[in-house]
């Protein structure tokens, strides 16, 4: 028996020495070739994805799991900590052979995540508070090796490359999944929405968002097979997108498209766009689709029990507006008796709930300070883009923080390093310092 466990143990140590040995190569290969880390980070939400099992819960099922850090949290929050660890040493490199300092807008960025580790605190659900925030210092450390890794132009273009596959990839195998495996495609609440391979139709819907401004961006660089398949993509990703009825996602979607012409000054292009628009979405509210009904409304515009969402977080803002109720607690706040008549699974007091907007999260959870240091964080970056020349660069970035600031006042996408979309902005905003620091380089 000794034998047997002295082997299991060798085994053991075997198998977790070729596991290290096999992170370090990943590691080192990683710091210099810093894509590596942004394909992680790019990834890592699909973790979620294919953990989530799409079946019916109960709102008792909901409050059951409220307090339970899910196993695809744990990996994806070990591929952040990997990743962020790569940028900081990515960082550290760049301080030892470059002069070049963390610029405002990061030092602003990073006071925010402090503030919000220190509301641990006092947080009406600590670990969630600590987990998230510890996630978020890691993807932190990530931006930052981006941001020193992305020295010219060249290595930004290739990071925007990378957002192409991952969109491409995330389009084949949405379809397949819809395809081959109908059952899982399909969302169990709602039937006739689709969710694709993700674990709710919002979520797709959000990906196709996000998908659409990568799109346009590649298209002004190939030639007439690559536009032509570009175009195939983009069929595909609106074509499910329509069926997911993610109504919020679709139409800030369609206004990117106008908004890319705009930047680009082609008029004739943005009329044709909002001509088509406004056709599009006269035929969406008159055809009544299945996919964007709803059991409250039959009206497209209705807004699924937001306002009852936005009426209680300002209630319960206003008696801690100051300090707010710790980073990321999210729907906890609905364990106050006052809100418990409703018995819908998202008022059932679990961190995992979303209030469907952004700025109130931040609020309820940092309170005014936060806020401000949040809004302090967003605000430069965003609006420096505004003054440079108008090409694809600006176009790419405008539209993308358009759509989701936008998409931000109704569902909350952006407060956190956790989403397809919050990456997706922290990332495009470290790409927007990092372009105003070469424009500024450049005119000198």
């Amino acid at each position: 028996m000794q034998i047997v466990h002295g082997m299991d143990s060798l085994t053991l140590v075997l198998i977790v020495s070729i596991g290290l040995l096999c992170l370090a190569a990943i590691f080192f290969w990683a710091r210099r070739r810093f894509e590596l880390a942004l394909v992680m980070i790019l990834l890592s939400p699909w973790i979620h994805f294919l953990f989530d099992a799409n079946i019916p819960q109960t709102p008792e099922d909901v409050l059951s799991s409220a307090g339970s850090i899910e196993p695809s949290t744990h990996i994806r929050l070990g591929i952040v900590l990997f990743a962020g660890s790569i940028g900081v040493s990515r960082l550290f490199q760049s301080f030892s052979s470059s002069d070049e300092k963390i610029p405002p807008a990061f030092l602003v960025l990073g006071v925010f995540i402090l503030y919000a580790l220190l509301s641990t605190g006092y947080s009406i659900d600590q670990s969630f508070t600590f987990i998230r925030t510890a996630e978020f210092i890691a993807f932190f450390g990530f931006l930052l090796g981006l941001f020193f890794w992305m020295s010219d132009p060249v290595r930004m273009d290739r990071a925007i490359d990378i957002f192409f596959i991952i969109v491409v990839a995330g389009a084949i195998v949405n379809l397949c999944t819809l395809l081959f495996f109908p059952a899982h495609a399909w969302w169990w609440a709602a039937p006739d929405r689709l969710q694709g391979f993700m674990s709710h139709p919002n979520t797709l819907g959000g990906f196709c968002m996000i998908s659409y401004p990568v799109l346009l961006w590649e298209y002004t660089r190939r030639g007439i097979a690559g536009k032509s398949f570009i175009v195939t993509i983009a069929i595909i990703l609106l074509t499910m997108h329509i069926l997911s009825g993610s109504r919020t996602t679709l139409a800030v979607s369609l206004m990117g498209f106008a908004i890319w012409q705009v930047v680009l000054n082609k008029k004739a292009l943005f009329i044709l766009f909002a001509a088509l628009i406004l056709f599009g979405g006269y035929f969406l509210m008159q055809s009544k689709l299945p996919s964007f009904e709803r059991y409250e409304s039959s009206r497209i515009t209705h807004l699924t029990g937001r306002t009852q969402f936005w009426a209680g977080s300002v209630v319960l803002a206003l008696e801690r507006p100051i300090l707010g109720y710790g980073y990321g607690v999210e729907g906890k706040i609905w364990e106050d008796p006052r809100f418990q008549t409703n018995k819908s699974s998202l008022w059932m007091g679990s961190a995992k709930s979303s209030l469907h907007n952004g700025y109130l999260s931040v609020l309820i959870g940092l309170g005014i300070v936060g806020l401000v240091l949040w809004l302090a964080t967003i605000v430069p970056p965003v609006w420096g883009v505004f003054f440079v020349p108008g090409n694809y660069y600006k176009a790419v970035f405008l539209v993308i923080f358009m759509q989701l600031l936008l998409a931000n006042l109704f569902e909350t996408v952006i407060t956190t390093s956790r989403s397809m979309e919050s990456i997706t902005f922290w990332v495009f905003w470290t790409f927007a310092i990092r372009y105003q620091y070469l424009m500024a380089k450049e005119a000198q």
